[in-house]
């Protein structure tokens, strides 16, 4: 019991400092800027056609290539200061063991995963709510996106910052589709926070800024240019383009990972990284930085 009010007690100061710093505000500023660029132009379709939209749009955020840039790289933003999240870490250390501070830890990167993925899915709503439709319909605009977007842009001026993919409006009702894509993105997100923890615990802080930005860059290539280029490999070695439900192969054809599999191998993955840094942060010298 004593255990566990710790690692509740660590949990709860983490989530406090991220929660009212500083990169916190910025992080929100920046996702609510490019919420509101990716989806504000349903707003103008709907007002043309005086047609409802369906609120469900956050499936198709990551439809565009950019999007994965800017999202990964708040991502390593947020998590930059993982495990070591407090200045009086040593205090901590001193009164709780270095097991128990690592499961905290752990914890933390996935509550926040969770806790970042809600606040984009409350974005993407909050964008179109003057004219959200909260059925579980596509609705007439998505529809039409897909086989005419070029002539709704033209009729209506709109500007748009993600495309409508038609094999995830055709196989999923949208609040399938929305539970896939959450479930999706927290996991990517948690793998990118324990990428991060690794190697800040394995090597340095700075060497995690640079394995977290390669894949990132990794997957924006490998879901711009990566089938081009590679004939679709990139696609299976590039864990955060699992993010969404746009990039992965949801008729298993063999293209790309399914959904159930990149989940698997995101748990997997992540499981055998908390397991090796494990050792080294509850039996070696630990550099605090």
């Amino acid at each position: 019991m004593h255990s566990a009010r710790q690692i509740f007690s660590i949990i709860t100061s983490s989530l406090y400092n991220l929660v009212f710093s500083k990169k916190f505000v910025i992080f929100l500023g920046v996702a609510f800027i490019f919420c509101f660029y990716t989806f504000e132009g349903l707003n103008d379709i709907a007002v043309f056609y005086d047609v409802k939209v369906s609120a469900y749009v956050f499936p198709f955020y990551f439809s565009n290539p950019a999007m994965m840039l800017i999202f990964g790289a708040l991502i390593i933003y947020l998590f930059s200061d993982v495990p070591f999240t407090e200045q009086n870490t040593y205090f901590i250390l001193a009164r709780a063991n270095r097991k128990i501070y690592y499961i905290a830890k752990i914890a933390y990167i996935f509550i926040a995963s969770v806790g970042i993925t809600v606040t984009f899915v409350l974005l993407s709503i909050l964008v179109i709510i003057p004219n959200a439709d909260f059925t579980n319909q596509w609705g007439k605009i998505i529809y039409t996106l897909i086989s005419d977007a070029q002539t709704i842009r033209e009729q209506t001026q709109a500007s748009l910052g993600f495309g409508v993919n038609g094999l995830v409006v055709n196989e999923f009702a949208p609040l399938t589709a929305m539970a896939y894509s959450i479930l999706l993105m927290v996991l990517a997100v948690f793998f990118m926070g324990i990428v991060i923890m690794f190697v800040s615990v394995m090597i340095s802080r700075s060497a995690s800024f640079v394995v977290g930005g390669f894949f990132v860059f990794l997957s924006a290539f490998a879901v711009a240019l990566g089938y081009i280029t590679f004939q679709g490999f990139l696609y299976f070695v590039s864990p955060f383009s699992w993010c969404s439900l746009n990039w992965l192969d949801i008729y298993d054809s063999g293209l790309a990972p399914s959904p159930p599999h990149a989940m698997l191998a995101i748990l997997c993955i992540t499981a055998v990284l908390e397991i090796i840094a494990f050792f080294k942060f509850n039996y070696s010298d630990l550099k605090i930085q």
